[in-house]
């Protein structure tokens, strides 16, 4: 028989209360990525992302990391306008 005894009670709202937004509000905002290349960036682990009941949540400065990361340098030819 295993009982298991514990003095203090789990917060769980603390615990999902982290500030990490769904995709879905990062997939809105006006010139960001579409949510289906958000979500390919998580499974490929180019994101970090915490997956919370039928949605993976992210915070925003992990977003803005991952959007910095995948800036690229302007093509040659648009620097010699």
């Amino acid at each position: 028989m295993c009982t298991a005894t514990s003095t203090s009670a789990v917060d769980f709202a603390a615990l999902l209360d982290t500030g990490d937004e769904p995709v879905s509000y990062f997939a809105i905002m006006p010139g960001a990525p579409s949510r289906a290349t958000i979500l390919r960036a998580i499974a490929r682990g180019e994101l970090d992302a915490v997956f919370v009941g039928k949605e993976y949540r992210i915070t925003e400065q992990a977003f803005a990391a991952w959007l910095r990361a995948r800036r690229v340098p302007a093509a040659e030819h648009l620097n010699n306008e």
